[in-house]
């Protein structure tokens, strides 16, 4: 499998499992910026408003300084990031965000997903 495909069947699991998914494109393309070097590959939110950022990487890859940096600025920023290797993984780092245990306002107001 490649880095692209795993990419692809993360961000259909992750869809499949009631988040909104998209792939995060770095770089440049002709004249415009596209998302900072950096970056995670895979951006994902939840309906109870957590922002996640999952880096891809495949088993032997190796993360840059650069990725590390976002992930690290987005966990001190509250949000959830990790990088994954696999589907599984993915999912693993995503459900929790998933899981609502108390609101502000009510106390017995609990919500896990499908």
């Amino acid at each position: 499998m490649t880095e692209s495909q795993l990419k692809s069947a993360i961000i259909e699991a992750l869809n499949r499992c009631g988040c909104t998914v998209w792939r995060n494109q770095t770089g440049r393309a002709r004249r415009m910026v596209l998302a900072p070097t950096g970056s995670p590959d895979v951006i994902v939110y939840t309906r109870f408003g957590r922002f996640i950022g999952l880096e891809i990487k495949l088993a032997n890859g190796v993360v840059s300084e650069a990725q590390q940096q976002w992930i690290d600025r987005m966990k001190a920023a509250g949000c959830v990031a990790g990088v994954v290797r696999s589907v599984q993984e993915a999912i693993d780092v995503v459900s929790p965000a998933m899981q609502i245990r108390e609101s502000a306002t009510s106390k017995d107001y609990a919500v896990r997903t499908r």
